[in-house]
Protein backbone atom coordinates (compact mmCIF):
# COMPACT_ATOMS: atom_id res chain seq x y z
CA UNK A 1 0.00 0.00 0.00
CA UNK A 2 2.93 2.25 1.20
CA UNK A 3 4.28 2.78 -2.79
CA UNK A 4 0.71 3.89 -3.62
CA UNK A 5 1.48 7.21 -2.01
CA UNK A 6 5.76 6.91 -1.94
CA UNK A 7 7.30 7.31 -5.72
CA UNK A 8 10.49 8.32 -6.65
CA UNK A 9 8.99 12.22 -7.42
CA UNK A 10 8.49 12.33 -3.29
CA UNK A 11 11.84 11.33 -2.26
CA UNK A 12 15.12 13.39 -1.66
CA UNK A 13 18.51 12.28 -0.72
CA UNK A 14 20.69 13.79 0.92
CA UNK A 15 19.52 17.22 1.48
CA UNK A 16 21.00 19.99 3.29
CA UNK A 17 18.83 21.59 5.67
CA UNK A 18 19.81 24.28 7.95
CA UNK A 19 17.62 23.84 10.98
CA UNK A 20 14.34 21.53 11.64
CA UNK A 21 12.23 24.54 9.90
CA UNK A 22 13.90 23.92 6.54
CA UNK A 23 13.50 20.61 6.89
CA UNK A 24 9.93 20.22 7.05
CA UNK A 25 10.27 22.90 4.14
CA UNK A 26 12.79 20.59 1.77
CA UNK A 27 10.50 17.72 2.86
CA UNK A 28 6.99 19.62 1.72
CA UNK A 29 8.52 20.89 -1.69
CA UNK A 30 7.50 17.64 -3.30
CA UNK A 31 4.48 17.73 -2.47
CA UNK A 32 3.74 21.39 -2.62
CA UNK A 33 4.97 21.36 -6.52
CA UNK A 34 2.45 18.33 -6.74
CA UNK A 35 0.01 20.51 -5.57
CA UNK A 36 -0.93 17.82 -3.08
CA UNK A 37 -0.96 20.42 -0.65
CA UNK A 38 -1.24 24.11 0.42
CA UNK A 39 1.98 26.46 1.28
CA UNK A 40 0.06 27.31 4.60
CA UNK A 41 0.14 23.61 5.43
CA UNK A 42 3.71 23.76 5.44
CA UNK A 43 3.45 26.61 7.90
CA UNK A 44 1.14 24.73 9.98
CA UNK A 45 3.51 21.78 10.31
CA UNK A 46 6.32 23.90 11.57
CA UNK A 47 4.12 25.92 13.93
CA UNK A 48 2.36 22.23 15.81
CA UNK A 49 6.52 22.31 16.48
CA UNK A 50 6.18 25.58 18.11
CA UNK A 51 3.30 24.64 19.77
CA UNK A 52 3.36 21.00 21.24
CA UNK A 53 7.52 20.74 21.24
CA UNK A 54 9.74 17.72 19.19
CA UNK A 55 6.25 15.65 19.61
CA UNK A 56 6.69 14.59 15.76
CA UNK A 57 10.85 12.70 16.60
CA UNK A 58 9.29 9.17 16.99
CA UNK A 59 12.76 7.17 17.12
CA UNK A 60 16.50 7.92 16.93
CA UNK A 61 17.12 10.40 14.15
CA UNK A 62 13.66 10.19 12.61
CA UNK A 63 10.48 12.62 12.88
CA UNK A 64 7.50 11.84 10.86
CA UNK A 65 6.52 16.02 10.31
CA UNK A 66 2.43 16.30 9.87
CA UNK A 67 -0.31 18.78 10.83
CA UNK A 68 -4.02 18.43 11.68
CA UNK A 69 -5.79 16.96 9.03
CA UNK A 70 -7.02 20.11 7.16
CA UNK A 71 -8.36 21.39 3.56
CA UNK A 72 -5.03 22.41 3.26
CA UNK A 73 -4.61 18.79 2.31
CA UNK A 74 -5.93 17.92 -0.94
CA UNK A 75 -5.36 14.24 -0.52
CA UNK A 76 -3.25 11.84 1.92
CA UNK A 77 0.31 12.28 0.93
CA UNK A 78 4.03 11.51 1.89
CA UNK A 79 7.44 12.67 1.40
CA UNK A 80 10.71 11.26 2.83
CA UNK A 81 13.94 13.21 2.37
CA UNK A 82 17.73 11.76 4.48
CA UNK A 83 19.65 14.94 5.76
CA UNK A 84 23.11 15.14 4.74
CA UNK A 85 24.25 17.22 7.99
CA UNK A 86 20.99 16.09 10.67
CA UNK A 87 19.18 19.28 12.31
CA UNK A 88 17.86 19.00 16.10
CA UNK A 89 13.74 19.36 16.61
CA UNK A 90 14.60 19.73 20.53
CA UNK A 91 14.23 16.11 21.43
CA UNK A 92 17.18 15.06 23.50
CA UNK A 93 16.07 11.44 23.46
CA UNK A 94 16.16 11.30 19.43
CA UNK A 95 17.77 14.09 18.27
CA UNK A 96 19.84 14.96 15.85
CA UNK A 97 17.38 14.05 13.00
CA UNK A 98 18.25 12.53 9.43
CA UNK A 99 15.40 11.07 8.16
CA UNK A 100 11.84 13.30 7.80
CA UNK A 101 9.06 12.16 6.85
CA UNK A 102 6.30 14.74 5.60
CA UNK A 103 2.62 13.90 5.71
CA UNK A 104 -0.70 15.37 5.20
CA UNK A 105 -4.47 14.33 5.18
CA UNK A 106 -7.87 16.01 4.71
CA UNK A 107 -9.49 14.17 7.26
CA UNK A 108 -9.14 12.35 10.27
CA UNK A 109 -9.39 8.89 9.21
CA UNK A 110 -8.27 8.53 5.08
CA UNK A 111 -4.65 8.25 6.38
CA UNK A 112 -4.69 5.41 9.15
CA UNK A 113 -3.96 2.53 7.15
CA UNK A 114 -0.92 4.76 5.36
CA UNK A 115 0.01 5.23 8.80
CA UNK A 116 -0.19 1.49 10.09
CA UNK A 117 1.80 0.14 7.21
CA UNK A 118 4.50 2.78 7.71
CA UNK A 119 4.69 1.80 11.06
CA UNK A 120 5.05 -1.70 10.17
CA UNK A 121 7.25 -1.25 7.88
CA UNK A 122 9.83 1.46 10.18
CA UNK A 123 9.43 -1.35 12.72
CA UNK A 124 11.02 -3.54 10.77
CA UNK A 125 15.24 -4.35 11.79
CA UNK A 126 17.59 -2.35 9.46
CA UNK A 127 15.17 -0.31 7.46
CA UNK A 128 15.98 2.87 9.24
CA UNK A 129 19.53 1.64 8.35
CA UNK A 130 18.98 1.38 4.76
CA UNK A 131 16.79 4.23 4.38
CA UNK A 132 19.75 6.37 6.38
CA UNK A 133 22.53 4.79 3.82
CA UNK A 134 20.65 4.84 0.63
CA UNK A 135 22.50 6.56 -2.01
CA UNK A 136 19.53 5.80 -4.88
CA UNK A 137 15.98 6.05 -4.23
CA UNK A 138 14.97 2.42 -5.70
CA UNK A 139 16.69 1.48 -2.24
CA UNK A 140 13.78 3.14 -0.28
CA UNK A 141 11.02 2.33 -2.60
CA UNK A 142 12.26 -1.31 -1.90
CA UNK A 143 11.33 -0.73 1.56
CA UNK A 144 7.96 0.63 0.46
CA UNK A 145 7.15 -1.38 -1.77
CA UNK A 146 6.78 -5.07 0.09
Amino acid sequence: MLEKYLTADFIQLKQHATDWRDAIEIAAAPLLSKKLIEKEYVAAMQQAVLDFGPYMVLANGFALAHAQPSELVHEVCISLITIDEPVDFGNEDFDPIDILIAFGTPDAESHIGMLRDLAGMLNQPGNFEIIRNAEEKRAILSLFST
